[in-house]
C-alpha cells in the first residue's frame, strides 16, 4: 500500500499523506511554498517540486503512488 499519492494538476500537484508516517515525513519535508489545502492531509506545491519529493520519500522507504 503506497504512503504517498500524488496528484498532478499542471503546474501544481498535490500531494497526500496516506499513513501517519507520511504525514509526519511530509510535515518535515516539504518546501515552505508548499500550501496545506482543504483535505487536512495534502499540500499543494509546485510541480518541480514532485521529483525531489518522490525521490527522497522513496529513499526514506516511503512508497509512493502517481
Amino acid at each position: 500500500m503506497p504512503d504517498i499519492n500524488i496528484e498532478n494538476h499542471g503546474s501544481t500537484t498535490i500531494v497526500k499523506a496516506l499513513s501517519e508516517r507520511a504525514y509526519d515525513w511530509l510535515s518535515l519535508h516539504m518546501p515552505s511554498e508548499a500550501t496545506m489545502t482543504s483535505d487536512a492531509d495534502a499540500w499543494q506545491v509546485e510541480s518541480d517540486y514532485v521529483s525531489l519529493i518522490t525521490n527522497v520519500a522513496s529513499h526514506d522507504g516511503l512508497a509512493i503512488s502517481q
